[in-house]
This record gives structure tokens, sequence and C-alpha cells, in this order.
């Protein structure tokens, strides 16, 4: 499906997001990932509106729209609960993948209140995520969170070769290879392209972020999900659940890389549906 962004104004920014169903209904919030947009729940949104009330956010600095002084989890969760409170949501469902799950997480530990349920998708989660996934012998998957943490290198390495730089994502962290198109690079490479360093604020601040996380760290009392994609996170994805709830939740979707909206949407749809009715 295409996706429409709608566009708020807040203290002098601009957040771009996409909403579907009938506001009467419970609230969906879903928070992307990078090097990507809210496009990432195009698969999977036209299900959930018939339900459901369904807010896809592009993360500040990603997709449309504008970026922040800091892109540490404290100070982004804080921003999308500001863009929500405009946006006269109060009470939901917290779905996210990859980066949108730092901010999820981080939002979940300070608001809970805010929230019906969480859902934690493939993330390298701060503070959270078990320190083995970054060690040396799991390089495949975590060298970028140092390299992109480098200051000024990696834009002197990516300007003018990012779409290339972001196709190594889609094709080594993927699984299903043609559930990414050529057609979807293009376009997220077109947002990105002069957005460099927006995207690497959010592992420039990472740091501060497992510190916040840390320090906020407890058991929550609302529902809580973590997926992993197999050939992905996959089963760390537990050690998060467990982090966060006595009663957790797990599921490691099969045949399936990080990209798990785009990859396997129709077990994503089907695990969120069983558990939103749980």
């Amino acid at each position: 499906m295409n996706i429409k962004m709608k566009y708020l104004e807040l203290e002098g920014k601009r957040f771009a997001y996409y909403s579907a169903g009938q506001k009467h209904n419970p609230a969906i919030v879903l928070l992307h990932g990078w090097p990507e947009t809210s496009k990432i729940w195009g698969k999977i949104i036209s299900a959930l509106e018939v339900n459901y009330y369904v807010l896809a956010i592009d993360l500040p600095g990603l997709g449309e729209s504008d970026g922040l002084d800091n892109y540490d989890t404290d100070t982004v969760a804080s921003w999308i609960r500001k863009t929500l409170t405009s946006l006269d949501i109060s009470h939901f469902n917290l779905v996210s993948h990859d980066i949108g799950s730092w901010v999820a997480s981080t939002y979940a530990l300070k608001y809970p209140e805010d929230l019906i349920s969480l859902v934690l998708i493939d993330a390298g989660i701060p503070g959270i995520l078990p320190d083995s996934f970054f060690s040396f012998d799991n390089y495949k998957k975590s060298w970028h969170f140092y390299f992109h943490a480098v200051p000024d290198l990696p834009e002197f390495l990516i300007q003018g070769h990012v779409k290339e730089y972001i196709t190594w994502f889609f094709n080594n962290k993927s699984y299903v290879k043609a559930a990414i198109t050529e057609d979807d690079i293009t376009y997220y490479a077109q947002l990105y392209q002069d957005r460099i360093s927006e995207g690497l604020g959010y592992y420039r601040s990472y740091t501060e972020s497992v510190k916040t996380n840390k320090s906020l760290l407890r058991k929550l009392s609302l529902p809580v999900l973590a997926i992993g994609g197999e050939f992905a996170v996959g089963d760390k994805m537990k050690d998060v659940a467990v982090a966060l709830s006595d009663s957790p939740r797990f599921e490691n979707v099969k045949d399936c890389g990080h990209f798990v909206p785009e990859e396997q949407p129709e077990a994503l749809l089907n695990i969120l549906l069983s558990f939103f009715r749980d």
C-alpha cells in the first residue's frame, strides 16, 4: 500500500506520521528503525486498521520528520510523547522495530501509564540486550554500532554512496531478499542522502541511552512481547522480554532476517493480533 504522510507542527519542528482506522478504536503506535521510515509497516497496516486506530510516526531526524539536537532515547521518547499528546493519543499499544525499539523501551520505562502493551522487534536495545550481541564474535551483526558512533568518518565515507551503503544492510541483514525492492531502497536512499548525520546520531547517543535504560530498568506491569528474526537478533530478544516483564512473551519468526515487518508480514500480523487479544 502507498502511505500518504501527514504533518504536525510542534514547538517549531515538523513531525511526519501516517494514521489509519477509526479513532474510537484501541490505538496502535508504530515506530520504525534505521535506515527506513514508517513505510516498513505498509504490509500490515491495512489489516490492523480494521479493529484498531493505527498511527505510524517517522522518528525525529529520520524519514520526513525534523531532527533534534540530541538523539538519546530519553530525548526522543519525550518528543514522541509530545507528538502523541498533540494528536490526542494517550493510551495505546506500542509496536517498534530496530531503533524504534530503542526509543520504545525507554518510553515504556519512563511512561508505562501510557501503554496498553509493548512490542519490541529485532533490535540491539541499549542497556537491555545482552552484551554478548556486541562481541567481536558477532561482528557481522553488530559492527555498524561502532562505525556509526565514530565522529565525521562515516559521513565522509558514505556521502555520495548512500544507496550503495544501505543496500548492503538490506542484502546482508535480510533472509527474504525479495521483500525489500529496488524501489523501496531508492525511496529510503533519497530520504537519507542529506540526513546521514541524523541517522547516525542515534548510534552516537547509544552510550547515553544505555545509561538511561539501566537507571530505569525494572519489570513492567504491562504485557511485553519481544520478537526476533530467526537469522538476525533472534532468540536473544527473549532476554529483552525477561528483563522487562515477569510474564514475558517471545516469538522467533522463522525464515526471517532483521526486517521482520517486510520479510514476514503475515507471520508478524498473526503474532501481533494474538498478543493484543490475550
